[in-house]
């Protein structure tokens, strides 16, 4: 059986800072999904088109799909909320070119809204949740001609009805899952955002999944609450072959606590620095989950950038989106960051249901007195599954929702109904936002005194140069 894995051509809107920065990284999702396939059926035959790496637009995704070596049988696409509706229209475009194919589409907005994929007439079947074993098991279904009723997680068509099979009990841990197929696309069409890197090439590891905290802002529909995570000794035998295989150099570990497990990560720091492995290397966490001496020891082992998710500068908001944290946490964290000598970088987010004007100045006087290396302000996303969508909604708050929603998750577009403040102030606060943090002289000059070499220079001028291409488009 032939395979085809797909990410859509999808671009974030000008509008987004983050649309200016460069970043793509490879789809581990995806090559975490053909690595297990490989593993468990050895004679499928496995291809990888990362559309949005390439570059491809939806009108040349036709003949990217015809240069193909083989016809697909089934045909796997991520899914998110923000890019459902290019998902429509790809794989419109993948059934006219393979009619006799199986779509199945699969992450985060399959998992959460998998009727409302099976509404398409071009998508066939969709796996809920973590998708290695369900999706093995449906192509080993799909291979022997068996009965798609007996593969637990998933929804499919049967005739005019959407047939939803038992939910999958899943014993899957990070220890068992082989390391993601990247051999399967050109890692030399990634990297990371620009000015945010120090050394290349590098790329992006996953080491856990799942996320024990409660943010009711978050999405949790694929990887659940339980937190798994593999050993210090494979994360290390992973980073080695990055090393040997790629001439990796920098790697970003896009887990969403990177140190839930602080006495892991401590045993990963100290095994990266016996084994004098040269690399450097970012994460995210949280602020309640760093100490002084675990951020010496990861500045040691080549930690230079940790970003934090502090959301709000307003006590009654972190309560209300129950962060679990509080600004003393927020204060102490940053404090110890820098006084390791790490980079540090800090998410904030404006317009949360309840928020006003005093709380979004609350929020920026703390991103300005916090003073971090970088700071990434964003506008609330009511994502589908989440409980401030189901708050919003409630409340009557939502000012969009389906699909006029769903097209305005990838960018800085005011989608909750705030009391004090208009959609247009929202924007027009989160621009200046942007501006009052990094067009100030000592910031800039704080910026200047820290390069210490020619890649300092050209990272801080490709970051600003992002910068100014973005706010110019006011």
């Amino acid at each position: 059986m032939n395979i085809l894995l797909v990410t859509p051509p999808f671009l974030l809107s000008n509008d987004s800072p983050y649309s200016k920065t460069g970043a793509i990284l490879p789809p581990l999702g995806l090559l975490s999904l053909a690595a297990y396939l490989r593993k468990e059926m050895p004679d499928v035959m496995i291809r990888v088109l990362d559309a949005s790496a390439e570059r491809i637009s939806l009108e040349s995704m036709r003949k990217r799909l015809e240069s193909i070596d083989f016809r697909p049988d089934v045909v796997g696409i991520t899914v998110y909320t923000t890019t459902f509706s290019i998902v429509l229209q790809t794989t419109r475009v993948i059934k006219e070119v393979f009619p006799d194919c199986k779509v199945v589409a699969g992450g985060a907005h399959a998992s959460i809204m998998p009727r409302e994929c099976l509404t398409s007439p071009h998508i066939d079947m969709a796996v809920v949740g973590e998708g290695e074993e369900t999706f093995t098991d449906l192509v080993s279904t799909l291979t022997r001609d068996g009965d798609l009723a007996d593969v637990a997680g998933i929804y499919y068509k049967l005739g005019d009805q959407i047939i939803e099979t038992p939910q999958r009990v899943s014993n899957l841990e990070m220890e068992n899952l082989p390391m993601p197929a990247r051999d399967l696309v050109d890692i030399s069409m990634y990297r990371p955002a620009h000015g945010t890197f120090r050394r290349l090439p590098a790329t992006n590891m996953i080491t856990s999944r799942g996320c024990p905290f409660l943010c009711n802002f978050c999405s949790k529909s694929i990887f659940g609450s339980r937190y798994r995570a593999q050993s210090p000794h494979k994360t290390l035998q992973e980073i080695k072959h990055l090393i040997s295989e790629y001439g990796i150099r920098e790697i970003i570990f896009n887990d969403d606590v990177f140190t839930c497990n602080q006495k892991a990560t401590e045993i990963l720091c100290d095994l990266l620095i016996e084994e004098k492995i040269s690399i450097t290397w970012s994460c995210s966490t949280r602020i309640n989950l760093v100490s002084p001496g675990l951020l010496k020891k990861m500045k040691k082992s080549g930690c230079i950038s940790v970003g934090y998710g502090i959301e709000a500068g307003d006590v009654d908001i972190l309560r209300q989106v129950d962060k679990g944290i509080s600004i003393d946490n927020a204060k102490e964290a940053i404090r110890w960051t820098k006084e390791a000598g790490i980079e540090t970088r800090a998410f904030y987010i404006f317009g949360f249901p309840g928020e006003t004007r005093k709380s979004m100045n609350e929020t920026l006087t703390l991103a300005l007195k916090l003073n971090t290396d970088f700071a990434m302000f964003n506008i609330a996303i009511p994502l589908p599954g989440t409980a401030m969508y189901d708050q919003a909604k409630a409340e009557g708050l939502l000012l969009y929702d389906g699909m006029d929603l769903y097209d305005r998750t990838d960018g800085p577009h005011p989608l909750i109904r705030l009391t004090d403040v208009s959609e247009s102030e929202l924007v027009i606060f989160y621009r200046d936002a942007y501006k009052r943090y990094y067009l100030r002289p000592l910031y800039i000059l704080r910026q200047l005194m820290g390069i210490r070499s020619f890649n300092d220079i050209r990272r801080y001028a490709k970051g600003l140069f992002s910068f100014l291409n973005w706010s110019s488009g006011t």
